[in-house]
């Protein structure tokens, strides 16, 4: 009787046949990455020897869950760390489901990236008006850095473009899976840009404002 593994040899001799993923699209990291995540799923799921006969088996599982990661996206370290972190809330023993396991990792914790929930981005929106393009900006209260330029973003485009009711929601649900696309990928945020403060007029005194005057008027050869 022929095992995963031997069959997945049999098929991947047909000429035909295409891997998912091409093995020098894999890089070390990445299967580091996954013999690490297989290590603490085992772990926390300590039924999990039920879902693999042999250790062929075994092995060709990580190879076929590398390949399904990679083409789903998740295999960063945050997001990774996200579909262990809920791995661990489960009460089952058994090895999760890849499938499962994706919808785990693709689940935005938008806290722990410094943004506000879908739910809540509206208001912090609608506060952010008040004080946007004044001194006021320095003043407020970010989550983040991140949150800084999502802010800016909307009120600038807001303002510009006078969205709708909906049009508004729609571009910050927008806005929102955008940023956070880019954190979750590993791109590093700029730090918010600083408002340059109010020039203060300095009144000049009336003996000053003679003396410049008198000045003036020897520049441009008129007599005092």
């Amino acid at each position: 009787m022929r095992t995963v593994a031997n069959l997945a040899q049999v098929i991947g001799s047909e000429p035909n046949y295409r891997a998912p993923v091409e093995k020098a699209r894999i890089s070390d990291n990445a299967t580091k990455l996954v013999d690490r995540m297989f290590q603490r799923l085992k772990a926390l799921h300590p039924a999990w020897k039920q879902a693999f006969a042999t250790t062929e088996d075994y092995n060709y599982a990580k190879q076929i869950w590398l390949e399904e990661l990679l083409k789903a996206g998740v295999v960063t370290p945050l997001k990774l760390k996200r579909g262990l972190d809920i791995a661990a809330t489960q009460a089952s023993a058994f090895f999760p489901s890849v499938g499962q396991f994706i919808a785990w990792c693709n689940i935005t914790d938008y806290s722990t990236l410094g943004l506000p929930t879908p739910d809540e981005l509206p208001a912090r929106v609608s506060k952010f008006q008040a004080v946007y393009c004044t001194d006021g900006e320095d003043k407020f209260n970010y989550l983040s850095d991140a949150e800084y330029w999502l802010l800016t973003d909307l009120c600038s485009r807001g303002r510009r473009d006078q969205w709708t009711p909906t049009e508004f929601k729609k571009e910050c649900e927008q806005a929102l899976k955008a940023i956070a696309k880019r954190i979750e990928s590993g791109e590093t945020i700029p730090a918010r840009r600083k408002q340059l403060p109010t020039q203060t007029t300095v009144p000049t005194s009336p003996e000053k404002a003679a003396e410049n005057i008198a000045k003036l008027k020897q520049i441009i050869g008129m007599k005092r």
